[in-house]
């Protein structure tokens, strides 16, 4: 005899209500790093000194996989497993003349200096994507890292023996203008 599932109830102020059992679920609490993207902001820059867009959405779509991939892998390590990865988290401070070129170009990106002073206070951190294909910047609080900015290009704290690229002018695709034109075109239906 085929069982079959409950149908779903949809009320006239359009609540669902599903008939199917409640199991207990309850979740391990662990301290495995988490990320937030609560306080990123979507926004391609492109200076003298920095620029985080693309050669095209190809380009920006193969590197967004990496990133995925390497968040994921994050996710299984704990803050200080990930604070003492060495060459394959190279997660650290940002001190120095990189913290100040990083605040600079945070600022460009609409974040107050209020917010980066206090988190400067806080401490800003480094995460490696991949070798040769950028570091993430954030800040951790407990277990969680927010993410603040993607260098996919490596810029802020660069590797030359590693061949760091400079020359980026030809690299203008805004995926995140992209976005913001589809979210207009979805709104406008």
């Amino acid at each position: 005899m085929n069982k079959r599932l409950p149908i779903t109830q949809i009320t006239k102020n359009k609540e669902v209500f599903n008939n199917l059992p409640k199991a207990n679920v309850s979740f391990k609490v662990n301290n495995n790093v988490a990320f937030s993207f609560k306080d990123f902001k979507c926004k391609c820059i492109k200076t003298k000194d920095f620029n985080n867009c693309f050669s095209n959405m190809w380009e920006y779509a193969e590197w967004s996989l990496i990133v995925i991939k390497r968040i994921s892998s994050y996710s299984t390590m704990t803050v200080q497993e990930l604070k003492e990865g060495g060459r394959s988290t190279r997660c650290h401070p940002v001190l120095g003349k990189d913290l100040e070129k990083l605040k600079n170009i945070l600022s460009l990106i609409d974040y107050k200096p209020e917010f980066l002073t206090q988190l400067e206070e806080d401490g800003f951190w480094e995460l490696t994507i991949e070798r040769a294909l950028g570091r993430m910047y954030g800040y951790f609080v407990d277990n969680i890292y927010y993410v603040l900015l993607f260098d996919p290009h490596h810029l802020i704290y660069p590797d030359l023996k590693m061949g760091c690229q400079y020359d980026l002018l030809h690299k203008n695709h805004d995926p995140w203008s992209e976005i913001e034109k589809i979210e207009d075109r979805i709104s406008g239906l």
